[in-house]
């Protein structure tokens, strides 16, 4: 009986191919179903990247804003670029028009469309007939374009209130990109993972399907397990981050005094200039989850916003809302502007936060509820 020689190279490479052919059709495919889900759900095109950066844009200015009549998602912009539904350039007679400029927790992330705080004020305060909330928030808005943001995209609509919403931690993040404003010293932003090599940003592929796996994979992985893989993954990205950006030294503890002058003189500076507009201003706390009785709890959180702010201990996480809320309501104390106590106003549960900062339905209705209740009985 003749032997015959089995090609055993050939048929492994021949199986790798079909394989790999495989994996890159299935790929494909669901990449394919990505698109037409956004499309049926979201009215999103079909080709070309599709994201939350559709959202916002700078200016020849450089001061970042919304771009009029985009969406993505649940969020869309109206036409004169803020969040919610369209308006009139021109006041209502006998109407206070009441601007809510802040960033990502002002401009709504977790919430359901609509259920933003701005909107939820809106709806608390429409029925009295008196008042108009607008949402003039943008996300990743830096303390120092406010002014301009608000003398260009926002004045021309008559508000008679502004309420300024500010997150210390992205003050903190962001107080190295201008070191010739105080004798400070610089700090880096650290807003991405540590990556090398090429990336498919880098390459310009945007794949829709990877934001839906991940969406899928939190929903099918238990709790715990998830937990526990947030944690571990979370934690490695922390230390990278911390290697990268802080140099060898360590993360502070309590926010250097000079950072707190700064942030009083550029809030102070932004009340004046409203103040000279004849608009009235009302400051807020900052409520956070996190808090020293509870951080073991919510310990894959507390690491997911580290990230943002890697120049920060988990002491000096926790102490740096209260530091920044002092100086917040001591110039609210000094007569400048209103105040509403959200950090002591919002209880520190699961159930009002997405996480560290930004809130659910619940939480928003909170903020809103408080403000409502300042404003109809000032």
């Amino acid at each position: 009986m003749a032997n015959y020689p089995i090609r055993s190279g050939v048929s492994v490479w021949r199986l790798v191919s079909r394989l790999s052919f495989s994996i890159i059709l299935f790929g494909l495919t669901m990449e394919v179903c990505a698109r037409i889900d956004d499309k049926i759900n979201y009215d999103a095109p079909l080709l070309g990247s599709y994201d939350s950066t559709l959202l916002r844009k700078s200016d020849s200015e450089g001061i970042r804003h919304n771009v009029p009549n985009s969406r993505f998602e649940k969020w869309k912009i109206n036409k004169f670029g803020f969040r919610g539904d369209e308006i009139s350039l021109e006041k209502p007679r006998g109407m206070k028009r009441i601007a809510c400029m802040g960033t990502s927790e002002s401009f709504g992330l977790y919430e359901d469309s609509g259920k933003e705080w701005p909107a939820q004020l809106n709806d608390l305060l429409s029925p009295s007939g008196k008042f108009q909330v607008i949402n003039t928030s943008v996300v990743g808005l830096g303390i120092e374009y406010f002014k301009p943001y608000l003398e260009k995209y926002v004045l021309k609509f008559e508000p008679d209130l502004v309420i300024l919403y500010i997150n210390p931690y992205f003050y903190i993040s962001q107080v190295g990109k201008n070191p010739q404003k105080t004798s400070k010293p610089k700090m880096e932003e650290a807003r991405q993972p540590i990556s090398e090599g090429l990336t498919l940003k880098s390459l310009r592929i945007d794949l829709r399907i990877f934001p839906k796996i991940k969406q899928a994979f939190k929903q099918i992985v238990p709790p715990r397990v998830l937990k526990r893989f947030q944690i571990w993954s979370m934690s490695r990205e922390v230390q990278a981050l911390e290697k990268h950006h802080l140099n060898g030294t360590k993360p502070i503890d309590v926010i250097p005094e000079s950072y707190l002058n700064s942030f009083k003189n550029d809030l102070n500076d932004i009340i004046l200039f409203l103040s000279s507009k004849g608009v009235g201003v009302i400051l807020s706390s900052y409520p956070v989850l996190i808090s020293k009785t509870n951080l073991g709890e919510y310990l894959e959180i507390f690491l997911d916003n580290r990230r943002f702010c890697i120049e920060l201990s988990f002491e000096g996480m926790i102490k740096a809302p209260k530091q920044f809320n002092s100086i917040i309501q001591s110039i609210a104390n000094e007569g400048g502007a209103g105040y509403v106590d959200n950090f002591n106003g919002m209880p520190k549960e699961i159930k009002c936060f997405g996480d560290n900062v930004h809130y659910t339905n619940e939480g928003a209705r909170i903020i809103a509820s408080n403000f409502a209740k300042y404003i109809l009985t000032h």
